[in-house]
This record gives structure tokens, C-alpha cells and sequence, in this order.
């Protein structure tokens, strides 16, 4: 009985563990789109225009909705991947995985038609950024270098004046 007690001790306290991890891994899962869409950027509007394009009261299989949403986030996490360069690549990347993603040739076209809706997104969010973006006046430069240039010269002149008044007056001490 002895014995027992110790086991079930250790498995009591394996199930609270398994409790707050899976506890843990919920919250992780509850908040983890939120910031996905923080960094790859929100596809709401483009999984929108697929609902358009595919309502599920018309469509008679939901798998195209679901490849078109799909080419949305391909091409948002190819946009990740190649840092939002060069959109037109990244849009060729999307329908590559569009390629890999599915053998039917009506879900590969949903796909692909959701990397399309999924760019003119991207260049507007991208165009957002840019304007975001603090911009450098021509001059700047020109600025920053007479800035350090004055620095320079400026130390340069208190070392010299320091020197010089250190060498007068140890010339006037061996004079008295």
C-alpha cells in the first residue's frame, strides 16, 4: 500500500502537467493566427473574393473554395519567404505550389485564382509600408559628414589648445 501511494502521486502530478500543457498549446493555437497575420499579412479580403467566386450554396464541392483560400495564404507565405520583392515572382512561386498542391485541374485553377486575388492585396499593403517609411532628405548625408567633419576638428582643436597651455606653462615653471 506503501508503494502505491508514490505511483499514483506520480501519476497525478503527470496529469496536471498534461492538463497545463495542453492548456498551454490551446492558448498557443487561440492566438497564433493573429500573429500570422501580423507578419504574412491579412487574406481576409482575399478569401472573401473567393466567396465570391465560389459561394457554398452555388459550388457544388466546397474544395475549390478551399484551394482558392488556399492560393491566398500560398502567397502570402511566399511573399514572406522572398522578403515582398518582386511580386510577380512570388505570384509564379504561389501557382508553382499551386501545381504541387493539387492534381485536379479545377482546384489548381481555384488556387491559382486565389494567388491572383491575393496580389493587387500585397501591392497595396506594400505601397502602405512604403509611405510608412521615413524618407532622407537629399542633403542628409551631406549633413551627417560636415556633422562628423565638425566633430573631428573641434576635438582636434581642444587637444591642441590643451597641449599648447600644458607646454606654456611647464616652460613658465622652469623659467621661475
Amino acid at each position: 500500500v506503501a508503494r502505491r501511494c508514490p505511483d499514483a502521486m506520480g501519476f497525478v502530478r503527470s496529469a496536471i502537467a498534461l492538463f497545463l500543457l495542453l492548456g498551454c498549446m490551446h492558448e498557443l493555437r487561440a492566438q497564433t493566427p493573429e500573429g500570422l497575420h501580423s507578419v504574412l499579412g491579412d487574406t481576409s479580403s482575399c478569401h472573401a473574393s473567393c466567396a465570391l467566386t465560389y459561394p457554398l450554396h452555388t459550388s457544388p464541392q466546397a474544395e475549390e473554395l478551399h484551394a482558392c483560400q488556399r492560393g491566398c495564404r500560398l502567397f502570402s507565405i511566399c511573399q514572406f519567404v522572398d522578403d515582398g520583392i518582386n511580386l510577380n515572382q512570388t505570384k509564379v512561386e504561389c501557382e508553382s505550389a499551386c501545381l504541387e498542391a493539387y492534381s485536379h485541374p479545377d482546384e489548381q485553377y481555384a488556387c491559382n485564382l486565389g494567388c491572383q486575388n491575393q496580389l493587387p492585396i500585397a501591392e497595396m499593403r506594400r505601397e502602405q509600408l512604403w509611405a510608412l517609411m521615413p524618407k532622407m532628405h537629399l542633403l542628409y548625408p551631406l549633413t551627417l559628414v560636415r556633422s562628423i567633419w565638425s566633430d573631428m576638428i573641434d576635438s582636434a582643436h581642444s587637444y591642441i589648445t590643451s597641449s599648447w597651455t600644458f607646454y606654456l606653462q611647464a616652460d613658465r615653471s622652469e623659467e621661475h
